[in-house]
């Protein structure tokens, strides 16, 4: 619930901000009757940009699952290691190239 009076918030600002007359007529907070080229190029991506941000905020699945993987990877690569070296397991000692025999 915070999140999203946040975003209410930060909207409001930025549409104080940004949407005001540049050359100062009119009223001080006034939205401007028409968008400039610039306003409408930016509409589409920053409307894609909100979508991916509020998809991913309802399904953090899925960035959250291939995370996991990648962390258990990171922990234990023992598989990364015997698609490299093509052994079963390799000890640390073979990996640094410590081998006692």
């Amino acid at each position: 619930l915070s999140g999203f009076l946040t975003t209410i918030a930060v909207g409001r600002a930025w549409a104080l901000v940004f949407l005001r007359p540049a050359d100062g007529d009119g009223e001080a907070g006034a939205a401007p009757a028409t968008l400039g080229p610039a306003t409408r190029a930016l509409i589409i991506p920053v409307t894609m940009f909100a979508a991916l941000v509020i998809g991913l905020g309802l399904f953090p699945s899925i960035l959250i699952e291939p995370a996991e993987v990648a962390a258990a990877g990171l922990i234990d690569p023992d598989a990364y290691i015997q698609s490299v070296l093509g052994t079963e397991t390799a000890s640390q000692g073979e990996v640094d190239g410590n081998n006692p025999n």
